[in-house]
Protein backbone atom coordinates (compact mmCIF):
# COMPACT_ATOMS: atom_id res chain seq x y z
CA UNK A 1 0.00 0.00 0.00
CA UNK A 2 2.85 2.38 0.83
CA UNK A 3 4.52 1.59 -2.50
CA UNK A 4 1.25 2.19 -4.34
CA UNK A 5 0.93 5.56 -2.60
CA UNK A 6 4.46 6.56 -3.58
CA UNK A 7 3.94 5.54 -7.20
CA UNK A 8 0.76 7.61 -7.42
CA UNK A 9 2.40 10.67 -5.88
CA UNK A 10 5.42 10.34 -8.15
CA UNK A 11 3.15 10.26 -11.19
CA UNK A 12 1.18 13.31 -10.05
CA UNK A 13 4.39 15.29 -9.59
CA UNK A 14 5.99 14.09 -12.82
CA UNK A 15 3.07 15.01 -15.05
CA UNK A 16 2.59 18.38 -13.36
CA UNK A 17 -0.86 17.61 -11.97
CA UNK A 18 0.32 18.92 -8.60
CA UNK A 19 3.35 20.83 -7.37
CA UNK A 20 3.43 19.54 -3.80
CA UNK A 21 2.29 16.42 -1.96
CA UNK A 22 1.31 16.86 1.67
CA UNK A 23 1.83 13.56 3.45
CA UNK A 24 3.47 11.72 6.32
CA UNK A 25 7.19 11.19 6.91
CA UNK A 26 9.05 9.18 9.53
CA UNK A 27 12.69 9.29 10.66
CA UNK A 28 12.83 5.75 12.03
CA UNK A 29 10.66 2.67 11.84
CA UNK A 30 9.44 2.97 15.42
CA UNK A 31 9.50 6.78 15.57
CA UNK A 32 6.60 9.22 15.32
CA UNK A 33 5.35 10.48 11.98
CA UNK A 34 5.37 14.13 10.97
CA UNK A 35 4.08 16.18 8.02
CA UNK A 36 6.23 16.36 4.90
CA UNK A 37 5.82 18.57 1.85
CA UNK A 38 7.18 16.76 -1.20
CA UNK A 39 7.90 18.96 -4.21
CA UNK A 40 10.49 16.77 -5.96
CA UNK A 41 10.04 13.22 -7.23
CA UNK A 42 13.42 12.36 -5.74
CA UNK A 43 11.88 12.77 -2.28
CA UNK A 44 8.74 10.68 -2.85
CA UNK A 45 10.23 7.73 -0.96
CA UNK A 46 10.08 9.84 2.18
CA UNK A 47 6.32 9.29 2.22
CA UNK A 48 5.11 6.65 4.66
CA UNK A 49 1.81 5.11 5.65
CA UNK A 50 1.35 3.11 8.84
CA UNK A 51 -0.63 3.02 12.08
CA UNK A 52 1.39 5.95 13.45
CA UNK A 53 -0.12 8.41 10.98
CA UNK A 54 -2.34 10.15 13.52
CA UNK A 55 -2.32 13.76 12.29
CA UNK A 56 -5.03 15.35 10.19
CA UNK A 57 -2.97 17.02 7.47
CA UNK A 58 -5.83 19.13 6.10
CA UNK A 59 -4.96 21.88 8.58
CA UNK A 60 -1.91 22.75 6.44
CA UNK A 61 -4.04 23.62 3.41
CA UNK A 62 -4.92 26.98 4.99
CA UNK A 63 -1.35 28.15 5.56
CA UNK A 64 0.07 30.83 3.28
CA UNK A 65 3.50 29.22 3.06
CA UNK A 66 1.92 25.96 1.90
CA UNK A 67 -0.33 27.70 -0.62
CA UNK A 68 2.78 29.33 -2.07
CA UNK A 69 4.12 25.88 -3.03
CA UNK A 70 1.45 25.47 -5.71
CA UNK A 71 -1.39 23.05 -6.33
CA UNK A 72 -1.35 20.36 -3.63
CA UNK A 73 -2.15 16.69 -3.36
CA UNK A 74 -3.31 16.03 0.18
CA UNK A 75 -3.20 12.60 1.80
CA UNK A 76 -6.18 11.88 4.04
CA UNK A 77 -7.81 9.13 6.05
CA UNK A 78 -11.57 8.71 5.93
CA UNK A 79 -12.00 10.72 9.12
CA UNK A 80 -9.71 13.50 7.86
CA UNK A 81 -11.79 13.74 4.70
CA UNK A 82 -14.68 15.11 6.75
CA UNK A 83 -12.61 18.20 7.54
CA UNK A 84 -12.24 18.87 3.81
CA UNK A 85 -16.02 18.79 3.43
CA UNK A 86 -16.48 21.41 6.16
CA UNK A 87 -13.63 23.61 4.91
CA UNK A 88 -15.18 23.64 1.45
CA UNK A 89 -18.63 24.47 2.87
CA UNK A 90 -17.09 27.40 4.74
CA UNK A 91 -15.29 28.62 1.58
CA UNK A 92 -11.84 28.06 3.05
CA UNK A 93 -10.60 25.78 0.26
CA UNK A 94 -11.31 25.33 -3.44
CA UNK A 95 -11.77 21.60 -3.85
CA UNK A 96 -11.16 21.86 -7.61
CA UNK A 97 -7.67 23.23 -6.99
CA UNK A 98 -6.28 20.16 -5.22
CA UNK A 99 -5.99 16.41 -5.56
CA UNK A 100 -7.24 14.35 -2.63
CA UNK A 101 -5.60 10.97 -2.03
CA UNK A 102 -7.61 8.84 0.36
CA UNK A 103 -6.01 5.98 2.24
CA UNK A 104 -7.83 2.89 3.42
CA UNK A 105 -7.48 2.86 7.20
CA UNK A 106 -8.37 0.25 9.79
CA UNK A 107 -7.43 2.52 12.68
CA UNK A 108 -4.29 4.10 14.07
CA UNK A 109 -2.28 3.34 17.18
CA UNK A 110 -1.19 0.14 18.89
CA UNK A 111 -3.52 -0.76 20.46
CA UNK A 112 -6.05 0.90 18.22
CA UNK A 113 -7.24 4.33 19.33
CA UNK A 114 -10.68 4.25 21.05
CA UNK A 115 -12.03 6.74 18.50
CA UNK A 116 -11.15 4.31 15.72
CA UNK A 117 -13.30 1.57 17.24
CA UNK A 118 -16.46 3.55 16.45
CA UNK A 119 -15.30 4.86 13.05
CA UNK A 120 -17.42 3.98 10.01
CA UNK A 121 -15.25 5.62 7.33
CA UNK A 122 -12.37 3.17 6.98
CA UNK A 123 -12.66 3.73 3.23
CA UNK A 124 -12.58 7.37 2.03
CA UNK A 125 -15.71 8.44 0.15
CA UNK A 126 -14.91 11.72 -1.58
CA UNK A 127 -11.28 11.36 -2.65
CA UNK A 128 -9.96 11.63 -6.20
CA UNK A 129 -7.79 8.57 -5.66
CA UNK A 130 -8.15 5.81 -3.07
CA UNK A 131 -5.17 3.67 -2.12
CA UNK A 132 -5.63 0.29 -0.44
CA UNK A 133 -8.59 -1.69 0.78
CA UNK A 134 -9.68 -1.72 4.41
CA UNK A 135 -11.22 -4.77 5.98
CA UNK A 136 -14.74 -4.39 7.29
CA UNK A 137 -13.67 -3.70 10.84
CA UNK A 138 -16.54 -3.98 13.33
CA UNK A 139 -17.99 -0.62 14.31
CA UNK A 140 -18.71 -0.20 18.00
CA UNK A 141 -21.48 2.30 17.35
CA UNK A 142 -22.66 2.25 20.95
CA UNK A 143 -19.33 3.78 22.02
CA UNK A 144 -19.73 6.92 19.94
CA UNK A 145 -21.75 8.81 22.50
CA UNK A 146 -21.00 6.74 25.59
CA UNK A 147 -18.92 9.48 27.24
CA UNK A 148 -21.52 12.14 26.48
CA UNK A 149 -24.36 9.99 27.75
CA UNK A 150 -22.47 9.25 30.96
CA UNK A 151 -21.80 12.97 31.46
CA UNK A 152 -25.43 13.94 30.85
CA UNK A 153 -26.56 11.50 33.53
CA UNK A 154 -24.63 13.51 36.13
CA UNK A 155 -26.15 16.35 38.11
CA UNK A 156 -25.39 19.96 37.07
CA UNK A 157 -22.92 20.24 39.96
CA UNK A 158 -21.16 17.05 38.89
CA UNK A 159 -20.96 18.23 35.30
CA UNK A 160 -19.49 21.53 36.42
CA UNK A 161 -16.91 19.66 38.51
CA UNK A 162 -16.04 17.54 35.48
CA UNK A 163 -15.40 20.55 33.26
CA UNK A 164 -13.46 22.36 35.98
CA UNK A 165 -11.22 19.31 36.28
CA UNK A 166 -10.71 19.05 32.52
CA UNK A 167 -9.98 22.74 32.02
CA UNK A 168 -7.58 22.89 34.97
CA UNK A 169 -5.08 20.91 32.91
CA UNK A 170 -4.84 23.53 30.16
CA UNK A 171 -1.73 25.73 30.27
CA UNK A 172 -2.55 27.58 27.04
CA UNK A 173 0.04 26.08 24.71
CA UNK A 174 -2.52 26.46 21.88
CA UNK A 175 -1.57 23.13 20.31
CA UNK A 176 -5.32 22.55 19.87
CA UNK A 177 -5.55 25.68 17.73
CA UNK A 178 -2.48 24.75 15.70
CA UNK A 179 -3.79 21.30 14.81
CA UNK A 180 -7.50 21.98 14.35
CA UNK A 181 -8.48 22.25 10.65
CA UNK A 182 -11.40 24.49 11.62
CA UNK A 183 -9.19 27.17 13.25
CA UNK A 184 -8.56 29.48 10.32
CA UNK A 185 -9.17 33.03 11.59
CA UNK A 186 -6.51 35.54 10.55
CA UNK A 187 -6.30 36.58 14.18
CA UNK A 188 -7.58 34.25 16.88
CA UNK A 189 -9.96 35.65 19.50
CA UNK A 190 -7.61 34.48 22.26
CA UNK A 191 -4.97 36.88 20.89
CA UNK A 192 -7.25 39.90 20.76
CA UNK A 193 -7.07 42.42 23.59
CA UNK A 194 -9.35 45.21 22.34
CA UNK A 195 -11.58 44.11 23.93
CA UNK A 196 -10.03 41.30 25.94
CA UNK A 197 -12.63 38.58 25.49
CA UNK A 198 -10.56 35.73 26.92
CA UNK A 199 -8.18 35.86 29.88
CA UNK A 200 -4.66 35.02 28.70
CA UNK A 201 -3.49 33.61 32.03
CA UNK A 202 -3.15 29.78 32.21
CA UNK A 203 -5.32 29.55 35.29
CA UNK A 204 -8.62 27.82 35.86
CA UNK A 205 -10.38 31.18 35.85
CA UNK A 206 -8.69 32.13 32.59
CA UNK A 207 -9.44 28.77 31.01
CA UNK A 208 -13.06 28.72 32.06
Amino acid sequence: MQDELRQLCRRLLEDGTVQVVIGYGQSSEDGPTYPVFITNTADVNRLVWNDRCFANLTTYLKRKEVKALGKPAIIVKGCDERALVVLEKESQIDRSQMVVIGLACEGVGQPREPKCASCDVHMPRFSDHVVGQAANAPVEADRRYADLEALMKKSPAERMAYWMSELSRCFKCYACRATCPMCYCERCIVDKNRPQAIDTSPTLKGNF
